[in-house]
């Protein structure tokens, strides 16, 4: 599956890119290569950060690990011992800023009263990846006060919050006009999702994003999620190459992986645990020794029909045993600089974004009312 041939690249694609090339051509000037203060301080960090992961002494990226054994998975060859479970690990989700601000149609209410962050601290989630679907499908931001009291909220739950970015302009309202550059929930800047870094202009973009960061944010490490080259006379973008790596590794200072596929994998008799491992060790190899971030990854829940190529039919129980296998992956892995995982998606967001509702790829359902298996597999990780 992750041989990348023309056949199977799309299986690695997020559910918000298949179908579509992303035809964003960001304007923006170049800076110099030299390391910055700035980006020097991002890099001290990034040891702090890896420091409070617990991660050191990082194995070989070829050393071999066993999968624990998870008896609603399905079986290895062979059977594996199992591991008890690190508390170390950043584990979350990615969810749209609709769910966490109040008042929204898609707000979070946590059973027995409360909101998204009193939810997701009684499911163990410890990080949050902040996307905007409002601003995705009508240049509209929410107010300075409303994206304060998600910060507010999230520093006071003490979860950290991986920030995705829109665009540059965004970038600055949200950095600078709106303060949250100084906000102690900020944990890491997400330039952009998935971009085409074979194309000159958006590398540039990126460079003078990850400069701006440094400058507006010193000690915020940046990172762009995930990649994807275009290849000349092909229709379909490569995504999630490991080698493709080189033509960003300069700008981050960590490396955010996606992975998708699983659902598949699954059916197939694969095993998912293993399965990320294996990616996750391939992606080490081209880090250049970064801390790498699992920053996507999911499955189908099977209570919404499949909306991409590629994407597998799956059911509230295959999508646990994916959540199950997946966390247990990247707890296996402190040790070797993954710092932890954010799945997609928490929720669904407006219909009106491009990629849909993610209804079909969520973990909890009706503003919360509904908390689906793979939820509770956070209380383990």
């Amino acid at each position: 599956m992750f041989g990348f041939t023309q056949t199977d690249s799309r299986l690695s694609q997020s559910p918000t890119m298949r179908g579509r090339e992303d035809s964003r051509q960001l304007q923006l000037g170049t800076h110099s290569q030299r390391l910055s203060l700035r980006a020097a301080a991002a890099l001290v960090a990034v040891g702090v950060l890896v420091a409070a992961c617990g991660v050191s002494g990082a194995t070989s990226a070829g050393a071999r690990r066993s999968p624990s054994s998870d008896p609603s998975a399905t079986p290895l060859a062979s059977s594996t011992p199992a591991r008890t479970p690190s508390r170390a690990s950043l584990n979350g989700v990615t969810v749209d800023v609709s769910s966490l601000i109040p008042g929204t149609p898609y707000t979070i209410r946590a059973p027995g009263g409360g909101d998204f962050f009193d939810m997701a601290r009684q499911l163990n989630i410890k990080v949050i990846r902040i996307g905007d679907s409002r601003w995705i499908t009508t240049g509209a931001e929410y107010t300075a006060a409303q994206w304060q009291h998600v910060y507010a909220r999230a520093a006071a739950n003490g979860i950290k919050i991986i920030q995705l970015m829109q665009s540059q302009a965004q970038e600055r309202l949200l950095l600078q006009t709106y303060g949250l550059a100084t906000s102690p929930a900020l944990w890491m800047v997400d330039l952009q999702n998935e971009p085409t870094i074979n194309d000159p202009t958006v590398l540039s973009a990126l460079k003078a994003q990850a400069a701006y960061t440094h400058r507006v944010a010193p000690g915020i490490p940046v990172t762009i999620g995930g990649w994807k080259v275009a290849i000349r006379g092909r229709r379909n973008a490569i995504f999630q190459r490991p080698s493709d790596l080189s033509r960003i590794i300069g700008i981050v200072d960590v490396v955010s992986a996606h992975l998708y596929g699983l659902t598949q994998l699954l059916r197939n008799g694969g095993n998912p645990e293993q399965r990320t491992i294996s990616y996750l060790d391939n992606i080490r190899k081209y880090a250049n020794g970064k801390p790498v971030f699992l920053e996507e990854w999911g499955a189908n829940n099977g209570l919404a029909p499949p909306r991409g190529a590629g994407e597998v039919q799956g059911s509230v129980e295959t999508q646990a045993t994916i959540y199950r296998g997946v966390l247990q992956a990247v707890d296996a892995m402190r040790s070797d600089g993954v710092l932890g995982s954010t799945s997609w998606i928490f929720s669904p967001r407006s219909p009106r974004d491009r990629a849909g509702s993610q209804k079909g790829w969520s973990i909890v359902l009706h503003n919360g009312a509904q908390v689906l298996p793979a939820a509770t597999a956070f209380l383990n990780a």
